[in-house]
């Protein structure tokens, strides 16, 4: 067995434990990064904003906050945990679609 990278394994596993708080910050503002790109994708195909029922975009419950929250920034959405949540939660409810509207280019 190579001794190295043994030595190197434990070492990172002991990095791996103690994240700073800037490297919690770093993956929380790429979370929220994601998000807003998801909300994005589902916003760009959401052209009727829920008037008729075909299954593209917002529902007609989320579609005002869908498209408001579309448009913010990472640095406006991470200002207060609040918004930040409803980023990630709304990006969480239609993240199939976006991945539908990315991969296949089916809206």
């Amino acid at each position: 067995m190579n001794d190295r990278s043994h030595r190197y394994s434990s070492t990172e596993n002991q990095k791996s434990q103690t994240l700073g708080r800037d490297d919690l910050e770093a993956r929380r503002r790429k979370l929220v990064g994601n998000a807003l790109r998801v909300l994005r994708l589902v916003a760009g195909a959401d052209m009727d904003q829920a008037k008729q029922i075909n299954g593209v975009g917002f529902s007609k419950g989320d579609t005002t906050l869908g498209h408001r929250l579309s448009e913010l920034t990472v640095d406006q959405a991470m200002k207060d945990d609040a918004s930040a949540k409803k980023v990630i939660g709304l990006a969480l409810r239609y993240i199939r679609q976006a991945f539908q509207i990315q991969i296949h280019g089916l809206f």
